[in-house]
């Protein structure tokens, strides 16, 4: 065997032949064993395969034969970096920097590095290097416009993919990339046709269809979306980010469905994957998943720990941040609270991410400092929350839709918090507590949440007080409702609903025959399976009526006209139980271990309505039926509701009880207190 092999196994290799290739290598390395180049490709071979384990024994007994040889080290370093071990990854890049400063894809692959640890200033510098080795790098312009994304530096982003295009107008990635930065500003429709470009390009291409799907979503597109999702785990089933479940749960489409769950609850116990840690909220009512698959989520994620802040002991300055000081859940709960917060011991800031405003961020805004933070980059965003000198930092998003937690992982107050936008752990090193109460969490699970924990008294969640409106426009009539008949009711999103409660709504709706249930649909596709499933399940669909998302006042005004909501699991009502009880509408819970299935158990807790508190399906079924042929003691249930219903809009002790929280967590701070969980009693 010659070099005339060896190149045309290289040539082979970079026109992604591999086998071909493998077998040209494995005859070279049968004459010589010590062949450094032949096995150098051989393991470049099995890490596109993504057999890492195999690729490092290549790569390390090539090292050993020369360990000068760069391009091997550089290997190296790409394997461990794909293994997300980042320090092993940098040590065999340095090693390679040493010996050949002026190997473009060296710098491109620091640049990756310095990705993975989201220091996204560096990466540039680092892809900056490469192009200056090599203007016609293509795929660095491209990775700078990906850094300059994480940035929020839309614009630098936008330019630099495109050079990445003019550069190479089939390289896929960058079309992929385009379509994500005009998804991010909700520009659908050019975003879908970004997507286009690549998956025309590249016909197997998952991260595009992923990206395509959870666009078509956004727009409401679900049998588009569908198809997408399904499509992108077909290439590759690491792309399930969890969106495909949620989609079919949005649209009541159950096909395969708990296999799929199984699958996804399977492979978050027994690897390093994940879903987005949204959807595990409706995926399983586990705590310890909930954890498993948060950690899996962040293990790689760039968290800065031992940032100093000054310390003071005049006014706390509490900083609210979110993407939703609009009519979004939070602000309907919160802003009532932003109000009545003693301003004479605490200076109110609010951090405003979103380009949206309405009359929920015009009150909020009249009631606290608010920051409109919406078209700043996310150094810009930091910088700006550190010089306001906050000392508690409230995140009120979590890894809801929008949020941003680099945020939080840059520190930007000396106490971090996880408040009301995400009910679930959101725990890594600088986030260091969460609100809650003592039923929402309960202590048999405190340990699989990552934050301490401040438990509140009553109720974790805040109230606004809602006002009553006039009555006369409205009727049973109106709301398509029969007269005379048992009114069950679920207002809760689609995404709530699944094959495990719409079973045990199939068995209520079986022994109570003079009733019908009332149910949200957030789309059409919904409305049209859940009447399939009704029908598969012997439910006159007569029984079945749906209602659409109104404006607020008649949101509200919905819930004088049911009988009985039944919440939904695991994830159960949060804002719409609050507002169900606030409306005197008696609501049964069915609460299991995880806090987004037991707020509505904790809201009936808190004014002493435990016997709509149910633990399992038997008894949840059994309540519901009793309560239906039972009007009497509905109505003492519901009497007793509008005399304790008050407990939830007393904004005055709620406000009091949280302020109590910050000042103890605050003085804990400055008293270099080990951080521990907090009770207010």
């Amino acid at each position: 065997m010659s070099n005339i092999e060896l190149e045309q196994a290289i040539v082979l290799y970079n026109i992604k032949e591999f086998k071909k290739a493998e077998n040209i290598l494995r005859e070279i390395i049968k004459i010589n064993k010590k062949d450094s180049n032949a096995l150098n490709i051989l393991g470049a071979i099995a890490a596109q395969r993504k057999d890492y384990r195999k690729s490092l024994e290549y790569l390390e007994s090539s090292i050993k034969i020369n360990d000068l040889n760069y391009i091997t080290l550089n290997n190296l370093g790409l394997v461990y970096l794909n293994l997300k071990k980042l320090d092993l990854a940098i040590l065999n890049f340095n090693k390679a920097l040493k010996i050949n400063q002026n190997y473009s894809l060296l710098h491109n692959n620091i640049g990756n590095y310095y990705i993975e640890k989201k220091e996204f200033n560096e990466a540039i510098k680092s892809y900056e290097r490469a192009i200056k080795i090599d203007p016609n790098f293509f795929q660095a312009f491209n990775n700078i416009g990906l850094a300059h994304f994480h940035l929020k530096n839309f614009n630098e982003s936008k330019q630099n993919y495109l050079q990445s295009i003019k550069l190479n107008k089939n390289y896929y990635e960058a079309y992929n990339n385009l379509g994500n930065l005009f998804s991010s500003f909700n520009k659908n429709i050019e975003a879908i046709e970004y997507f286009s470009m690549a998956i025309k390009i590249k016909k197997n291409y998952s991260d595009a269809y992923l990206n395509r799907g959870e666009t078509y979503y956004k727009i409401n597109n679900f049998k588009s979306a569908i198809k997408d999702l399904e499509t992108s785990i077909i290439y590759d089933e690491e792309k399930d980010r969890g969106t495909l479940f949620f989609a079919r749960l949005k649209t009541g489409n159950w096909n395969k469905i708990n296999e799929q769950v199984n699958n996804l609850k399977k492979k978050i116990l027994s690897t390093n994957f994940s879903i987005l840690p949204f959807c595990s909220l409706s995926l399983t009512d586990s705590t310890f998943l909930q954890k498993k698959n948060f950690e899996n989520f962040i293990y790689n994620s760039n968290i800065k720990k031992n940032i100093l802040f000054n310390k003071k002991k005049n006014k706390i300055k509490v900083g609210y941040i979110s993407h939703d000081f609009m009519r979004h859940p939070v602000s309907q709960l919160i802003s009532d609270t932003f109000e009545m917060h003693d301003k004479d011991k605490f200076d109110i800031y609010t951090f405003k991410l979103n380009l949206l405003s309405d009359n929920f961020t015009k009150k909020i805004s009249h009631s606290t400092n608010l920051i409109d933070l919406s078209s700043c980059n996310l150094d810009k965003i930091s910088t700006t929350i550190k010089k306001f000198g906050i000392d508690i930092a409230v995140d009120l998003m979590g890894f809801t839709r929008n949020a941003i937690p680099d945020i939080f992982y840059d520190r930007v107050a000396p106490v971090q918090v996880n408040f009301l936008g995400y009910p679930g752990t959101v725990g890594h090193n600088n986030i260091d507590y969460i609100i809650a109460d003592q039923f929402v969490i309960n202590k048999n699970h405190e340990n699989n949440f990552l934050e301490k924990i401040i438990y509140l008294p009553n109720c974790y969640q805040p109230s606004n007080k809602i006002e009553n409106t006039d009555l006369k426009s409205f009727t049973k009539k109106k709301f398509n409702l029969p007269e005379d008949t048992f009114i069950f009711c679920s207002l809760n999103s689609s995404y709530k609903i699944n094959p495990y409660i719409f079973n045990l709504w199939v068995k209520i709706l079986k022994k109570v025959e003079k009733s019908v249930i009332w149910i949200l649909a957030d789309n059409l596709d919904f409305e049209k399976n859940l009447l399939s499933e009704f029908k598969k399940s012997s439910i006159d669909s007569n029984r079945i009526i749906f209602c659409r998302q109104v404006n607020l006042n008649e949101h509200l005004q919905r819930f004088k006209y049911a009988d009985l909501f039944l919440d939904t699991f695991p994830y159960c009502a949060h804002t719409t139980a609050n507002e169900c009880l606030q409306q005197d509408l008696p609501l049964l819970a069915l609460c299991g271990e995880s806090f987004a299935s037991r707020v509505s158990g904790s809201l009936l807790n808190a004014i002493n309505v435990k016997e709509l508190i149910t633990y399992n399906a038997e008894e949840y079924v059994n309540t519901a039926i009793k309560l239906a042929e039972n009007v009497e003691e509905l109505k003492k249930i519901k009497s007793k509701i509008m005399v304790n219903k008050k407990i939830l809009s007393d904004v005055n002790t709620y406000t009091n009880n949280l302020e109590r929280a910050y000042s103890k967590i605050y003085q804990m701070y400055l008293g270099n207190e080990k951080i521990k969980n907090v009770y207010i009693n």
